[in-house]
């Protein structure tokens, strides 16, 4: 993906079990955490958005989502436990996210900011959330 696609629609379950997908969001901005089982980073990154990244933002104008790779849920659920997740984890079991979203010849983090246009505004895998933030400051009020 680069900045300026269009995003790709996706779709999966919650942790909880319900169900999820981007076109749902359409007209709002969406933040993607795309993540797997052993992404240090990842991980480390969760409970910051938690407490940093979410509450700099107020309203219904940002969806922030965490995605999960391939079929660890036990990971994803123990993640999203320790960091008091909020935001919604959606279950990527057949790699649909991942297989569009994805940067070649890297892997994790991959952050993704989707515009209320429904464009990529920012397609990441450099570690740490100030460049998120910043797209973020330019699309939010």
């Amino acid at each position: 993906p680069a900045v300026g696609d269009s995003a790709i629609d996706f779709s999966g379950l919650t942790l909880e079990g319900e169900s999820f997908s981007l076109d749902e969001h359409a007209g709002k901005v969406v933040f993607l955490k795309l993540f797997d089982f052993g992404c240090s980073t990842c991980s480390e990154e969760f409970p910051i958005i938690q407490t940093d990244v979410l509450p700099d933002y107020s309203g219904d104008d940002l969806v922030i989502v965490g995605v999960n790779k391939g079929h660890r849920t036990a990971y994803a659920d123990s993640l999203a436990i320790e960091a008091e997740l909020t935001f919604p984890v959606v279950l990527d079991l057949d790699s649909q996210a991942f297989r569009y979203y994805r940067i070649p010849n890297k892997v994790f983090p991959l952050h993704i900011v989707i515009d209320r246009d429904g464009q990529i505004a920012l397609a990441t895998t450099e570690p740490g959330l100030a460049p998120v933030q910043a797209v973020l400051d330019t699309l939010l009020p």
